[in-house]
C-alpha cells in the first residue's frame, strides 16, 4: 500500500470516528460543584421520552443507594404534547417507589405541557405521584434538607398567559411583548424579594398525604432564615437573565434550549435555541449571571429523530450545594 492510499484510509476512518462521536448519544452527569451538603439531581426537557428511560432510573436509583441524592428538581417539558404519556408516567412510578420513593421532589411546567390544552390534567398526573407541582398557587416552599435551609420555588412557563384556568388556550391578539406580563405577574410579583416569597411560602393545603413533605417542611421561620437559607429557583426558560439578576435566589434552574442542538467543541455552545435564536448565549452550562448568582441551563434528555443532536450529549445534571 503506497503511502496516498494509506492516508485515505486514515482521513476516512478519522471521519468516519469524528462522525460517529458527533451523533453518538448516551445519557451522561453533569456535574456543577459548589458544596457538598446537598446533592440535588435536575431533569428538564424529558418529554415523555423512552430512549433514555433506564439509563436515568439506573443512575438516580445507583445514586440513592449510595446516599448521593437529597433532592430531585424537574425543570419543565417533562411531559409532551405530541409524545404519548407513558414515559413520563414510567419515570413518576419509579420516582415514587423504592430507593427514590421518599427523596423530595419539586417539578415546574415547560412550554409542552401547555402546549397539550390538557395542562391541568397533567399537573394531576405529577401530583399523584407525590411530586409537588410548583406554581402560583403554591410557589415556594422552606425545608430542612441535612441541617441545610433551603427555599425551593418555581412558577409556571410563561404560556401560562395564553391560557385559562381550565387549560385552555384563549385565542385573542397577542403583542410581541407579551411574555412582559408573565415577568410582571408571575415572576416579579412573587419573587421580587423575601418579604414577597415569605408571603406564599409552605401552602401545603393538597399535599398533606406526602409522607416526604412532613419530614422537611418548616413551619416556623423568620425572612432572616429564609434570606440565609439556599435559595433556588426553577424556572423553565434560561433567557430573562435581566429579571433574574434582580430577585433574591442563588441557583436559577433553567432548561428549554436542548442545548443548543448542535454544538462544535470549544468552538459553539449551541447554534439555535427556542427564544434565544442563533448562537444562543445561554444553550447550556453554568453561568454567573451577577455575584453570587448561578443560572444553570440543562441541555435535556430528549432525543428527536427529526432533529439530532449533534456534541451535544443529553444530561442528568447534578448540583451540589
Amino acid at each position: 500500500m503506497d503511502y496516498t492510499t494509506f492516508m485515505k484510509k486514515v482521513f476516512i476512518l478519522i471521519l468516519l470516528l469524528i462522525i460517529f462521536y458527533a451523533f453518538y448519544s448516551p445519557l451522561i452527569d453533569k456535574y456543577y460543584i459548589y458544596g457538598n451538603s446537598v446533592k440535588i439531581a435536575f431533569i428538564a426537557d424529558y418529554h415523555s421520552g423512552t430512549i433514555y428511560y433506564k439509563s436515568l432510573v439506573k443512575q438516580l436509583e445507583s445514586a440513592a443507594e449510595s446516599n448521593k441524592i437529597d433532592l430531585i428538581l424537574l425543570g419543565g417539558d417533562i411531559l409532551d404534547d405530541d409524545e404519548s404519556l407513558t414515559g413520563a408516567v414510567n419515570l413518576f412510578e419509579r420516582l415514587n417507589s423504592g430507593s427514590l420513593k421518599n427523596i423530595p421532589k419539586f417539578y415546574v411546567t415547560g412550554n409542552h405541557e401547555f402546549w397539550s390544552n390538557k395542562i391541568n390534567e397533567y399537573k394531576k398526573i405529577v401530583k399523584d405521584y407525590n411530586i409537588i407541582v410548583l406554581d402560583k398557587k403554591s410557589s415556594s416552599f422552606f425545608v430542612t434538607i441535612n441541617d441545610k435551609k433551603i427555599l425551593i420555588s418555581g412558577l409556571d412557563d410563561p404560556y401560562v398567559i395564553k391560557y385559562d384556568e381550565n387549560g385552555k388556550y384563549i385565542k385573542r391578539q397577542y403583542s410581541q411583548n407579551w411574555q412582559k406580563q408573565w415577568v410582571d405577574k408571575y415572576l416579579v410579583e412573587d419573587f421580587i424579594s423575601i418579604n414577597k416569597i415569605a408571603e406564599n411560602i409552605n401552602n401545603i393545603d393538597e399535599y398533606n398525604n406526602i409522607v416526604w413533605l412532613k419530614d422537611i417542611i418548616n413551619k416556623e421561620f423568620s425572612s432572616l432564615d429564609i434570606l440565609n437559607s439556599y435559595k433556588i429557583l426553577l424556572s423553565h426558560r434560561p433567557e430573562f437573565t435581566d429579571i433574574y439578576k434582580q430577585l433574591p435566589f442563588d441557583y436559577i434552574l433553567s432548561g428549554h434550549t436542548h442545548g443548543g442542538q448542535l454544538r462544535i467543541p470549544f468552538i459553539l455552545n449551541g447554534l439555535y435555541a427556542p427564544n434565544q435564536s442563533i448562537f444562543p448565549e445561554f444553550a447550556g452550562g453554568s453561568y454567573n449571571i451577577s455575584d453570587k448568582k448561578q443560572l444553570i441551563v440543562s441541555r435535556g434528555i430528549s432525543f428527536n429523530k427529526r432533529l439530532l443532536r449533534v456534541f451535544n450529549r443529553p444530561e442528568l445534571v447534578w448540583l451540589y450545594i
